[in-house]
């Protein structure tokens, strides 16, 4: 499967999934070991397809970049931040692959 592939079959959930039995949301990041110290290189996403995607991407230029799932407790007001910023993410991932995610209008 292309990774223009499984990102349209990820834009399919528009929302974050729920950890059970915490009741937190789950987002996945890009991350790479630096110096001992675990780096945050993209995200937030809203699903592992997503964040596995631009981890191949960046490996490139970023030796050992893996998708790292973060469990996020937080209130309605940074709910829609962290929503925000993964579709912003979500943007722009498609854009490197050259395609529109089912959020935007094409032009």
């Amino acid at each position: 499967m292309t990774h223009t592939e499984r990102f349209t079959e990820a834009c399919a959930s528009a929302s974050f999934a729920h950890h059970q039995p915490s009741h937190g949301l789950i987002a996945w990041q890009v991350r790479r070991v630096l110096n001992g110290e675990s780096i945050v290189i993209d995200g937030p996403f809203i699903t592992e397809h997503e964040a596995m995607i631009s981890a191949d991407l960046l490996r490139g230029s970023f030796r050992g970049a893996r998708p790292s799932q973060n469990i996020y407790h937080v209130d309605a007001a940074q709910r829609q931040g962290l929503q925000d910023l993964a579709m912003a993410a979500r943007c722009l991932l498609a854009r490197q692959l050259g395609v529109y995610p089912t959020t935007e209008e094409r032009p």
